[in-house]
């Protein structure tokens, strides 16, 4: 669809849109070039406008199979198929849609099961690894509340663990009808951290309960032959005390294996270690060593060629991390004292899975899949989802998002048959330089040609080269502590700045000159009149949105940038009549109150002088413009305004609504508004729902995006 302006008449919710050709106004004397000026497209009467909801994509990564040179990630209410063509290579071939979401995989016999959140199984026919069937979908026999945290393969046997200490037994020998065989609740405390089996013994890792050893031979009366403790059972200080984190089995070397902490996991470093049980009698293992481990939490582990693999956390001063052991073992299956490590930061792995190469590949808990291996464990292959946004721009097709919690930027591009994925990720330094400047508050990013521009309060000015999209660069860093607002034109760079971080420039507008690049010239600052958090570059007029360090924006000032060395301020600071989020757009700013009950929209024709144009009541959360359109949200729906014939703050028309389940537009789920009028929504862990605008202009219809983020947002509790 192409884009409606405020010159093209728009359609209500009753009325067909009504084609018009008319000529660009003269511009203001600090308006848009000359140059840029052009005949308006003719408009072509269609539907009425409206929006359609057109996919959804990401979401928190919790489970992950993989079956020869196949990988199946479960992500949200989906599960991605990913080929690895090469070592350093993800590929996405396609997807299967889980309504009910994906908490957990395991695949075996040509069959790949599900678990998902309302306690049921899925079994999958892989002998089209790139086009599973559904077979079969089995309810556990609870109520639907637990989602199903862990399966584990037996011989036959399905076991899935559920909410409350729950385990369903399931006879999975004809995948296209399982049968429940039974079920058990562990005591006390009925904490589940994960199992496995062997036969009809499942091992379960039941945290401070200690590892239960399960005989499983009549499932319909399973009993717990023994439990193992793995310290002083007597021992009253609770950091004395052991709490089994993993288990994972070796049935060809007839071991098990179980992590294991000795204090309190999850809060507080403790004394790691591996035991190694020999299961020679599967209901008798017996412990025959140890090894140490550095970690504090244990998310999954797994056996493979090259060893032992423990997707662990880790707690450290002021900073949770994630990481990746593997414990070499002989050809016995006895553990190696040493191990080797890498580390991830801001997210974890929720899941891991042995390749045949002797790689390992896990499920990023902040969305996508990652290949480990080699010397030092490097990371090889990787299939990542933007995580929730910290700041985003749109340019050209593209989508460039500034993810605060990995500190990386990310371009995401649609590849036409298989949709969006993501094509490229700059990832900040991991040196402490990079690392601890990071203020993870106030952002923006802006593009222009093809350099994208970062401004962020702790990192100042980044400046990254996105000519090869698959290949971005880091430029140059240009040190300007509270910068947190950016517009870029060329070579001249504008940083709005806060004034109130660290040794940082004052409050105002810092130009930047980067005619040399590597040799970046920053300029005098401009005074604004308060903490600048947002920019916009109107022809040869600088627009600054203001705000308080609550993250309000109160008031609008202008620059004229015809020399932008030395921005000179154009008429007074205007106030706005409401506080709260704002956004610029297509010649317009608006602004939100913060508890979401009206809008200000202003127009920004004339340099200096902003004219309220339009008012909404009870708009819900603000999420953009895009020509002469107005986008909001409440909970689970998104409305459509129609700015055309709002005059001097008289109210605007709301044309159209739909309904998003699940979107609670909160500030944790933001949403945005993109180039082509395509709404994007973010549902945290639940991932992101996308919408077209539809109707109105028939001509240049753009095609939508499903753009494939999830939110970053690391949950450290235990599945």
């Amino acid at each position: 669809m192409r884009r409606p302006t405020r010159r093209t008449i728009l359609a209500s919710s009753a009325t067909a849109l009504l084609g018009t050709t008319l000529a660009l106004a003269g511009a203001a004397p600090l308006g848009r070039p000359a140059a840029a000026q052009q005949p308006q497209p003719t408009a072509t009467a269609t539907a009425p406008i409206g929006l359609a909801l057109r996919g959804s994509g990401g979401g928190s990564s919790q489970g992950v199979a993989a079956v020869g040179d196949r990988v199946y990630v479960g992500s949200a209410d989906r599960i991605e198929i990913l080929h690895r063509p090469t070592v350093d290579t993800f590929a996405r071939l396609g997807r299967i849609t889980v309504a009910s979401g994906v908490s957990t995989l395991a695949a075996a016999d040509a069959v790949l099961w599900a678990g998902d959140n309302i306690g049921r199984v899925h079994a999958f026919d892989l002998r089209d690894p790139d086009a599973p069937a559904l077979l079969a979908v089995l309810p556990l026999g609870d109520d639907g509340s637990s989602a199903v945290t862990d399966v584990a393969l037996g011989d036959g046997r399905l076991y899935a663990a559920l909410g409350g200490g729950a385990v369903a037994i399931v006879d999975r020998r004809d995948a296209a009808r399982p049968l429940v065989l039974g079920r058990f609740t562990l005591a006390p405390t009925g904490q589940i951290q994960e199992i496995a089996a062997v036969g009809s013994t499942l091992y379960v890792a039941a945290r401070g309960d200690g590892l239960h050893v399960v005989d499983t031979a009549d499932p319909a009366a399973p009993r717990i032959a023994q439990t193992l403790r793995f310290g002083d059972e007597q021992a009253t200080d609770m950091f004395d005390h052991v709490a089994v984190l993993g288990v994972a089995t070796d049935p060809a070397t007839h071991r098990v294996y179980a992590a294991l902490c000795h204090g309190i996991p999850d809060f507080r470093p403790c004394g790691a270690t591996v035991a190694e049980l020999d299961a020679s009698s599967p209901l008798e293992p017996r412990e025959v060593g140890r090894v140490a481990a550095t970690f504090t939490s244990v998310y999954d582990m797994a056996s493979g060629p090259s060893g032992l693999h423990v997707a662990t956390g880790h707690y450290g001063p002021g900073d949770w991390f994630g990481g990746l052991s593997v414990i070499a073992r002989t050809a016995g299956g006895t553990l190696a004292p040493a191990a080797q490590e890498t580390r991830l930061d801001h997210t974890v792995l929720a899941a891991v899975a042995a390749l045949p190469d002797g790689d390992v590949v896990g499920a990023l808990r902040s969305g996508g899949a990652s290949a480990f291996g080699g010397d030092g464990l490097a990371p090889r292959a990787r299939w990542a989802y933007v995580g929730l946004p910290d700041a985003i721009a749109f340019a050209g097709g593209h989508a460039v998002a500034l993810d605060g919690e990995t500190r990386a930027v990310t371009i995401v591009a649609s590849d036409g048959a298989m949709g969006p994925q993501p094509v490229g990720t700059w990832q900040a330094p991991r040196d402490a330089e990079w690392r601890w400047r990071f203020a993870n508050t106030e952002a923006s990013v802006t593009l222009t040609g093809g350099r994208v521009f970062v401004a962020e309060r702790g990192w100042g000015l980044v400046v990254l080269d996105r000519t090869d999209p698959r290949n971005i660069g880091l430029i140059v860093r240009t040190d300007l502590p509270g910068a947190a607002a950016v517009a870029a034109r060329d070579a001249d760079v504008f940083v709005g700045t806060t004034g109130d971080y660290g040794d940082g420039p004052p409050a105002g507008v810092q130009h930047v000159d980067l005619s040399s690049p590597a040799l970046p010239v920053v300029g005098p600052n401009a005074a604004a009149g308060g903490r600048v958090v947002g920019l916009s570059l109107q022809g040869d007029a600088l627009w600054a949105l203001l705000g308080d360090d609550m993250d309000r924006v109160w008031g609008l000032t202008a620059f004229d940038v015809r020399t932008p060395r030395a921005p000179r301020p154009l008429g007074t600071t205007m106030r706005f009549g409401i506080e709260g989020r704002a956004v610029f757009a297509d010649g317009r700013a608006a602004v939100a109150d913060r508890d979401g009950s009206a809008v200000e929209v202003y127009d920004l024709a004339v340099p200096g002088a902003p004219r309220l144009e339009a008012r909404l009541d009870a708009p819900g959360r603000l999420l953009g413009l895009w020509g002469d359109l107005l986008y909001a949200a409440h909970p689970g729906v998104v409305d459509l305004y129609d700015l055309h014939a709002a005059v001097g703050g008289s109210p605007a028309q709301r044309i159209a609504t739909l309904d998003v389940p699940g979107y609670e537009a909160t500030a944790f789920q933001p949403g945005w508004v993109d180039e082509a009028g395509r709404v994007i929504l973010n549902r945290w862990g639940s991932g992101w729902v996308v919408l077209e605008t539809v109707g109105g202009v028939a001509a240049g219809r753009h095609r939508v995006a499903v753009l494939p983020w999830a939110s970053s947002n690391v949950s450290m509790d235990h599945r």
